[in-house]
């Protein structure tokens, strides 16, 4: 390991940046010598959920997609019903607000268990509605309250529904 150098929020190790919050979030680039292929680990502080209804609200955010050759973002919108533990989630059209179904990233995720692999988290399963008949693991880290700001965050991810190839689903939502 190289030397840790850290100023203001902004602290370097060999060829990772890491990006520090005040009250104990985290953005770590990692080999940012090398843009084709640079990663992104998000870490926020969370705590034990009370009870996963705590997420009933309306969401915004992001669908990110990849594959070996490409990665994909879409816009989102989410709303998550605590009667039944369900959270749709639809790509919108970013210019109009529009619901979309082009890129095939509109489903469902059920969340079912809280607290576990860790506190802070929720897991469950997914799927698509082009392909409603297969479903996917998913686990979210999620902050309540993120921040004292009122809003509620998610950051999920999952195995993206392509079959026979191993690839990756991830979706950031915020509360509105």
């Amino acid at each position: 390991m190289g030397t840790f150098t850290c100023s203001s929020g902004l602290a370097t190790i060999d060829a990772a940046t890491l990006y520090l919050t005040a009250i104990g979030g985290i953005l770590v680039n990692i080999n940012t010598d090398e843009d084709e292929d640079s990663q992104i680990i998000v870490a926020l502080p969370s705590d034990a959920i009370d009870s996963i209804a705590d997420f009933e609200d309306d969401y915004i955010g992001l669908v990110l997609t990849n594959d070996a050759s490409s990665s994909t973002v879409f816009p989102i919108t989410a709303s998550f019903d605590s009667s039944t533990n369900k959270l749709r989630f639809d790509e919108v059209d970013p210019d109009t607000n529009i619901t979309t179904s082009t890129n095939d990233v509109n489903g469902y995720a059920t969340l079912s268990t809280s607290n576990s692999p860790s506190n802070g988290f929720v897991s469950g399963t997914f799927y698509i509605d082009s392909a409603t008949s297969d479903t996917y693991k998913i686990i979210c880290s999620t902050s309540i309250d993120i921040f004292s700001s009122g809003k509620n965050f998610l950051f999920c991810i999952g195995q993206t529904p392509e079959l026979g190839v191993d690839q990756m689903f991830n979706m950031l939502l915020i509360s509105k």
